[in-house]
């Protein structure tokens, strides 16, 4: 009796891996077809999402920037047709207003805006959800205990 239930489970066991051992062959021999018929041009592009392709970034952003003798009521507009007008009236001297218009470019990341006036002079922001901020004349974020003093939002 031992011997039959030894034998049954010995032709059991024989029969199980045959059949995982047959298994095995065909998914190996399926697999390769599948990766052949994926090449890289079929594959789908990466997106990269950035300040200007995901944000709402045209509007107008205002706030009071420091400045050497008084701080500045700060209006920037940016325009979807990448055109821009910027006001500055310094606070304590309300009757001196200083408007710019020109054009904006976005840097290869499409994180930062260069707002070149018609003189040709240079203001970089960096493009944030909600506000806009101001960078150094190197375009780095200004840091230290002012540094959150450079942020326009946007209204």
């Amino acid at each position: 009796m031992k011997g039959k239930k030894m034998l049954a489970l010995a032709v059991l066991v024989t029969g199980i891996a045959f059949v995982g051992c047959k298994n095995d062959k065909k998914e190996e021999t399926a697999a390769p077809t599948e990766q052949t018929a994926t090449t890289p041009e079929a594959e789908a592009p990466v997106s990269v999402d950035t300040s200007e392709t995901s944000l709402d970034w045209a509007g107008t952003y205002v706030g009071n920037l420091p400045g050497a003798n008084s701080d500045m009521e700060t209006t920037v507009v940016l325009n979807a047709d990448k055109t821009f007008a910027m006001t500055t009236v310094y606070v304590d001297k309300a009757s001196e207003k200083f408007e710019e218009k020109g054009t904006f470019t976005w840097n290869a990341e499409g994180t930062i805006v260069t707002l070149k006036n018609e003189k040709g002079d240079a203001t970089q922001f960096k493009v944030q959800e909600g506000s806009i901020l101001k960078l150094d004349q190197d375009g780095k974020e200004i840091t230290g205990p002012t540094a959150n003093l450079y942020e326009l939002k946007k209204k």
